[in-house]
């Protein structure tokens, strides 16, 4: 496997493995996130990037950032991340983020790390703003629908430059057209980048967003409009999602058994946003209630 399908493979034993109402997620390839991370740490070269089957210079600067994420995604998560590991990867972050794009798909990428690197306490102004520079002037009238000003704005957020936040945030929509589209880059993983960083750094805003958001990404997915990539970003994507919604006020969800001779019963329902609960053999309807938005 490429390194991105490693990355893809890992992230659903990461997320979906403290979350047991989806059952036992188990990696196939590895025997452990351990062994997988072992084998990121053989693909990374002398510049801290990683290649894309092997520790050489054939890398594409989207994956490794995207590999960089996952670890610091894992170590936050409490995985066994090695600091070596990690520290040759922000020295390539730090390298990447000080370079000229050559186009909108490489400033975004750049943007990408740019965050990664905020988000562990690295200084990283004088990166955003030479970005934010280079979008003014070349892509004026693009950039600020792109992906790349949702992770200028996270950034931004971080650093508590909250106004600059905002105002970058506020331009980019579910649903848009993609622009500078490459292989990594469609509309699944686009929505999904979005409402990752949405949820982590602007939860504030999730209440003002239109089912059409969420329902835009369904839609893709139940027509197999999906891939490695875009699947591992939907996995981040409605945890962050999920993480928020499990801080609201606890759900209304109910469930009674309706048995033969018409007695109702109501099930006992555990805590969680996919709760399960058994019912009798001499169980002839279920009955569903909800008094809440959720």
């Amino acid at each position: 496997s490429c390194t991105e399908q490693l990355v893809s493979m890992g992230l659903p034993a990461l997320i979906l493995g403290n979350r047991p109402e989806f059952g036992y997620v188990k990696s196939k390839e590895y025997k452990t996130l351990e062994d997988l991370i072992q084998v990121l740490r053989g693909r990374q070269n002398g510049e801290g990037a990683f290649g894309l089957w092997a520790a050489n210079a054939h890398v594409v600067d989207l994956v490794s950032v995207y590999a960089m994420h996952f670890l610091v995604e894992a170590r936050e998560r409490g995985r066994s991340v090695p600091a070596d590991i990690i520290s040759n990867g922000n020295n390539y972050l730090r390298s990447l983020s000080g370079q000229d794009g050559g186009g909108l798909a490489e400033e975004r990428t750049r943007a990408y790390a740019i965050y990664l690197l905020t988000r562990q306490g690295i200084v990283t102004t004088n990166f955003a703003a030479g970005v934010q520079k280079r979008l003014e002037a070349n892509h004026a009238k693009t950039y600020t629908q792109d992906i790349a000003s949702a992770y200028l704005a996270a950034s931004y957020q971080l650093m508590k430059q909250q106004a600059l936040a905002e105002q970058l945030i506020g331009g980019v929509v579910f649903g848009a057209p993609i622009t500078a589209p490459d292989a990594y880059f469609d509309v699944l993983s686009r929505d999904a980048q979005l409402l990752y960083l949405t949820a982590r750094h602007f939860p504030e805003r999730l209440p003002k967003l239109k089912p059409e958001a969420l329902d835009g990404m369904v839609k893709e997915i139940a027509g197999g409009s999906y891939n490695t990539h875009s699947s591992g970003r939907s996995i981040l994507a409605f945890d962050a999602y999920a993480v928020v919604a499990e801080k609201l006020p606890p759900g209304t969800l109910a469930v009674s058994e309706v048995l033969r001779n018409n007695t109702v019963r109501p099930l006992a329902m555990p805590p969680g946003l996919i709760p399960r609960a058994g019912f009798s053999v001499d169980t002839a309807k279920l009955q569903f209630s909800n008094q809440s938005d959720l």
